[in-house]
């Protein structure tokens, strides 16, 4: 899953329109978090992601 998330990330930047931006703190500091496996949630399947998620 955190593969996913890191190519989702990565692949933003290169369909963005505007790539003259820059992460915000919050960003860079999720980016960090995912990159050193801290506050991860980690779920079963889909629907146990979004019942923690509270989605």
């Amino acid at each position: 899953m955190k593969d996913l998330v890191m190519q989702a990330i990565e692949s933003i930047g290169e369909e963005c329109l505007y790539s003259n931006h820059s992460p915000n703190k919050k960003t860079l500091k999720t980016l960090e978090n995912i990159e050193n496996n801290k506050e991860l949630i980690e779920s079963k399947n889909v629907q146990d992601l979004f019942k923690k998620l509270g989605i």
